[in-house]
């Protein structure tokens, strides 16, 4: 269990809470809630954030969909987790039904706007906020991609946010 040690800012993490102190620990009143104490495990992680570039995310779903990233993205770096941003869409080049069917003539298009080396600067802020939408979208393909590189990462919990309509 974790709870918020008075107005401190401080965490303090235990197995067994003294139930009589409780009351007086939620007003700030006793600062040590645990029978038992330990120090919390310190955990490594690297966030992947994907985007959806494709044509169905037009108008607002993209420009929440940046500004979501934008927010987790700064939250990240608050908290010294390594992340990256990654982008998935597709350039047609032949479009559809060229020669009297439906084809599957595109180009894969996946954009590295942020990789876990470079800081969270203005500049690489001004890529994300930048993001354009394109042609199409292969998910599974940008999923495996992403997943190709995340897993490269050292640290041990790997994480990865997808911003999709889900088309």
């Amino acid at each position: 269990m974790l709870f918020r040690s008075g107005f401190s800012g401080q965490y303090e993490m235990g197995t067994h809470i003294k139930n009589q102190v409780l009351p007086g620990f939620i007003l700030g009143e006793h600062m040590k809630p645990f029978d038992r104490r330990y120090t919390p495990k310190k955990f490594s992680y690297a966030v992947t954030l994907l985007i959806d570039q494709s044509g169905s995310m037009s108008g607002s779903k993209i420009e929440t969909a940046r500004t979501a990233l934008a927010m987790q993205a700064s939250l990240l770096d608050k908290l010294a987790i390594p992340f990256e941003v990654l982008g998935f869409s597709t350039k047609g080049v032949g479009g559809y039904g060229s020669g009297g069917y439906y084809g599957y003539k595109y180009i894969v298009q996946h954009d590295v706007f942020k990789p876990f080396e470079a800081g969270w600067t203005p500049i690489e802020r001004a890529k994300v906020m930048s993001i354009t939408i394109n042609d199409s979208n292969l998910d599974g393909l940008a999923l495996s991609w992403a997943w190709d590189r995340l897993k490269k990462r050292n640290e041990k919990i790997k994480i990865m946010f997808v911003y999709s309509d889900g088309q």
